[in-house]
């Protein structure tokens, strides 16, 4: 969607939704742009990294929304840069 502008503004969100059936949900809506899980919501890493496969498959990014940095690490660096460029 480009603005009055002409410049195309990605919208992310998502970092207050539970499990991956809800990024689901906003992935098959096409609600954002950029998904934000965050692994204290999300369900914690394992549920976080399905959220990036699903993602993945559906050519979304997801750039972590965190509380939990070192665990937001291990997700970011365990992911394909194409899902969530670091």
């Amino acid at each position: 969607m480009k603005d009055s502008a002409g410049l195309h503004i990605k919208l992310a969100g998502g970092e207050h939704e539970y499990t991956r059936w809800g990024f689901k949900t906003l992935i098959d809506n096409r609600i954002f742009d950029i998904l934000q899980p965050d692994i204290a919501w999300a369900g914690g890493l394992t549920e976080c990294l399905k959220i990036c496969a699903i993602a993945s498959a559906n050519d979304f990014q997801a750039i972590p929304h965190t509380a939990v940095m070192p665990t937001t690490l291990h997700l970011a660096f365990g992911v394909p840069v194409t899902v969530m460029p670091t």
